[in-house]
């Protein structure tokens, strides 16, 4: 018998998760009387802020009455001394803030000293090619409409690295369930971007997954392929990907079978003043051996700092499969999890 779980649920979810995050982005300005308001920086020129918001349109305020100033886009900030900063505007433990977009630590200024901003596109900085690595991880807790319980704890583990010429991510995550069949649900993937002048680039990938909860005791794949980079700056990426892929998958008690797809993918990363993120991805696999079998998977994740080390994740992954493997279970499914990660 199926679980029933209407695809209504999946999109409501996905839209609140997207419009969360992106009410949590918004550029944000803070009047000297305590009023908040949210919408949309445009520049300062001046000394005289003009915002945006969607109830009072465009409204122009001498920065004199700014207590403060977030803004998302990555700008030129002249203070009425002569400093120049680049960077954005941004408030950490209610201090104004500069984030330069070198990545250095964030400097403290008076936001009524603004004199005036201009928007670049990319940072003025030379780009630093030398290869470096982060690695995140800790552990959280997820729902999965699969599961027979209602969350389970987990641990993930994340790591990302990149030089002049190729980038890496790679994630791997493992539920703790039931202790006979440890570990009940397993997932890792890596993927690797060739990075180059040219728009198109090569890319390959491999993932492993565990999911007993649908009879999945193994699934194994290995994909290699080309990516078009439709739109990049160093805040922003959405890339086209197309390859083929490699599976192996074991039902439990069951011989394993080898299958070929095609690899169809989207990207999208925009990383927001105050080291908040955003990702989101879409992968379809349609076999190029059985016609009637389609997988796919859309993620959406949304990272919050909490500290200079700490940081939420917050994650939103829909699963479609049109032939499952046994009749008991959805051809959908969906898991929504959370976890605090420390960088090392």
């Amino acid at each position: 018998m199926y679980t029933i779980l209407p695809i209504r649920l999946y999109l409501t979810a996905m839209s609140l998760f997207v419009l969360a995050a992106g009410v949590l982005c918004a550029d944000m300005v803070v009047l000297q009387n305590g009023e908040s308001l949210s919408g949309t920086f445009s520049r300062i020129r001046k000394n005289t802020l003009v915002f945006r918001t969607s109830l009072q349109g465009q409204m122009m305020t001498p920065m004199s009455e700014v207590r403060s100033l977030s803004a998302n886009k990555p700008l030129c900030i002249t203070m009425t001394d002569g400093q120049v900063y680049y960077g954005h505007l941004a408030v950490e433990n209610k201090v104004q803030q500069v984030l330069p977009l070198n990545e250095n630590v964030s400097i403290t200024i008076e936001v009524k000293d603004i004199q005036e901003t201009l928007p670049i596109p990319t940072s003025p900085v030379a780009s630093d090619n030398k290869e470096t690595w982060e690695l995140s991880g800790g552990p959280g807790v997820q729902w999965r409409s699969d599961s027979h319980v209602p969350a389970e704890p987990t641990v993930q583990l994340n790591t990302t690295g990149w030089d002049a010429a190729w980038h890496l991510d790679a994630a791997a995550i493992i539920e703790r369930a039931d202790s006979d069949q440890f570990p009940t649900y397993l997932r890792a993937q890596g993927e690797l971007f060739g990075k180059s002048d040219r728009s198109i680039n090569p890319f390959v990938s491999a993932a492993v997954e565990r999911d007993l909860y649908r009879n999945l005791e193994l699934r194994q794949n290995l994909a290699l392929g080309l990516y078009h980079s439709v739109y990049g700056t160093k805040d922003t990426s959405a890339d086209i990907l197309f390859g083929f892929d490699f599976e192996y998958e074991r039902e439990q008690n069951e011989p394993g079978n080898y299958d070929l797809n095609l690899q169809l993918g989207l990207h999208y990363y925009r990383r927001f003043t105050q080291r908040h993120s955003l990702s989101e991805s879409l992968t379809i696999l349609p076999s190029m051996t059985a016609m009637e079998d389609l997988r796919a998977r859309a993620e959406t994740i949304y990272t919050l700092p909490l500290t200079n080390k700490l940081h939420l994740r917050l994650e939103l992954i829909v699963g479609y499969d049109n032939t499952p493997l046994t009749n008991d279970v959805n051809r959908w499914n969906a898991t929504v999890g959370a976890g605090v990660h420390v960088t090392f």
